[in-house]
């Protein structure tokens, strides 16, 4: 933010003083080139920010939604896992098991 803001104020600062130079002289067509520089240079100022911030909250949303999609299926996987050991523990209790007679 810090260098964003001192780009803009000398950007501003710039066509400030073109403007003031040209309306003092009365030669217009010389300020021109500075001031369309300066206003390029300001709407980059306020530009840049708003849309790598647009950018990385987009990017967040597609990370987070990946993350919670694997984390699903790990989930899904351990569930699995659990319920296979649960059944193989099942039989071995069952094979072990002794009938009384």
């Amino acid at each position: 933010l810090g260098p964003s803001m001192t780009m803009g104020l000398a950007s501003l600062t710039t066509g400030i003083y073109s403007v003031n130079n040209a309306l003092a002289t009365g030669n217009i067509n010389s300020a021109i080139p500075s001031v369309v520089m300066s206003g390029s240079m300001l709407l980059g100022t306020v530009m840049w920010p708003l849309i790598t911030k647009f950018y990385d909250k987009r990017r967040r949303r597609k990370k987070e939604a990946a993350r919670q999609v694997k984390y699903s299926e790990y989930l899904e996987k351990i569930s699995e896992n659990i319920y296979k050991e649960c059944e193989k523990q099942e039989e071995i209790l069952k094979e072990n098991s002794v009938t009384v007679i």
